[in-house]
């Protein structure tokens, strides 16, 4: 697709760098992938105003923020080390780390980057955890907080 149609390919680009990186495409994961740090003051701006693991069936749009934010650091720093500069890689890590402002997320996106997944299944065992204490509720009865 990157030589048929590369505006379609750029489109659609992000679906595509996790597994170009898995087999090991890393020129052409490089062409694509973008600013990795491009969501890091969002990230920040959100994390002043909003919970990571929200309250009731409201959107984790803080969870997800940095999940994605993670991933892309992620992706890029594969890239980096693909293309032999383990140096840059390293360097990628550091920069989403010194540029988080909230201590504690910071030590999530440290779980991320080391485990993938791991914000998300916190956000799941969160959100059941919700849900079990909620079964006690009687119909009309408020949400719990």
């Amino acid at each position: 697709m990157d030589a048929t149609d590369p505006v379609l390919a750029r489109q659609y680009a992000h679906r595509a760098l996790r597994p170009l990186v898995m087999t090991g495409a890393f020129v052409l994961a490089d062409r694509y992938r973008g600013d990795p740090l491009r969501s890091l003051d969002e990230c920040n701006a959100m994390a002043r105003t909003m919970p990571l693991f929200p309250a009731g069936r409201a959107a984790p749009r803080l969870a997800a923020t940095l999940t994605s934010l993670v991933g892309d650091v992620d992706i890029g720093s594969a890239v980096l080390e693909g293309m032999g500069n383990p140096e840059a890689a390293r360097a990628l890590r550091a920069a989403l780390l010194d540029g988080i402002d909230d201590p504690s997320l910071r030590a999530w996106a440290q779980r991320e980057l080391a485990h993938h997944g791991t914000i998300t299944g916190e956000l799941v065992a969160h959100q059941m955890a919700q849900e079990e204490a909620g079964k006690g509720m009687r119909p009309g009865d408020a949400a719990p907080r």
